[in-house]
């Protein structure tokens, strides 16, 4: 299997008040952070809020407003490779003194643009996003044991394969629908973020993984940190796409440096 074959799926000016009296955690990716962060007695100063998105409706994340709907203030937005939060959430990061965002962080994400185009032309070709396609409509119990290899670094020698991360990745993909899943195929190849990242005026850490066969650093985090006003990246050494949970002590400390301090600790 070709290296990148999966390519598929700050400090920052401090300002007052920037302080999070909430931290937003979205997602079930998200839900072991919640953990780490109360045992470090993270709720002493903010209150740790859950919004767990259903598996089964990714296509709609683009449409959702997530953000918006719920009752935060000067909370700290932390989204793992979603393909249309950006878009939905931007206008919530302007303005950091009278905004509810404070912060935000980018994990493995997708931004500006994955798929090649005039635009784009670092981006993939559309025949990975086929496959991917292909992968959901016709063979999704064997394509969501096979994603875990790329998805983790499971591929890579030496790398310490957990059966159980693998059986999870699958028994999520195997929960989700199956119209949702090939649709949002689309959304997270065409997505474009470009003017967006643009419009956030609030810090955001960039975190990702150089040896990414999901989201290539080079088509997504090397581009979204010059696009953002405010961006701080931090690259791993040799980290895959799935890095918040086989890297996770590390991810889990890096996030909540970040999210006390506005500063990011020294690169791994």
């Amino acid at each position: 299997m070709p290296s990148k074959w999966f390519s598929l799926p700050a400090p920052t000016p401090a300002s007052a008040g920037c302080s999070p009296k909430r931290w937003l955690v979205k997602g079930t990716p998200f839900s072991r952070r919640c953990v780490i962060l109360e045992g470090a007695n993270a709720k002493n100063a903010a209150e740790i809020r859950t919004l767990a998105e259903k598996d089964s409706l990714p296509i709609h994340v683009p449409e959702m407003d997530v953000t918006d709907n719920a009752s935060v203030e000067r909370a700290v937005d932390a989204a793992i490779a979603k393909a249309g939060r950006l878009a939905s959430d931007a206008q919530p990061f302007h303005n950091p003194g009278k905004g509810r965002v404070a912060k935000a962080v980018l994990i493995s994400s997708i931004p500006p643009m994955l798929l090649k185009s005039d635009k784009n032309p670092d981006g993939l070709p559309m025949a990975v996003f086929d496959q991917l396609r292909d992968g959901t409509a016709y063979h999704r119990s064997q394509f969501y044991q096979d994603i875990t290899a790329p998805f983790y670094g499971f591929n890579r020698p030496g790398t310490k394969i957990s059966q159980g991360i693998r059986d999870n990745w699958w028994r999520q993909g195997m929960m989700g629908a199956a119209k949702a899943h090939y649709d949002c195929i689309k959304v997270l190849s065409e997505s474009e973020f470009f003017e967006d990242l643009k419009m956030i005026e609030v810090p955001v850490l960039v975190m990702h993984g150089d040896d990414d066969q999901i989201c290539p650093f080079e088509s997504s985090g090397a581009k979204a940190v010059k696009l953002l006003k405010y961006g701080t990246l931090k690259l791993y050494s040799g980290f895959p796409h799935g890095m918040p949970t086989n890297h996770a002590e590390q991810i889990n400390a890096d996030l909540l440096t970040f999210f006390k301090t506005g500063v990011a600790t020294a690169a791994a």
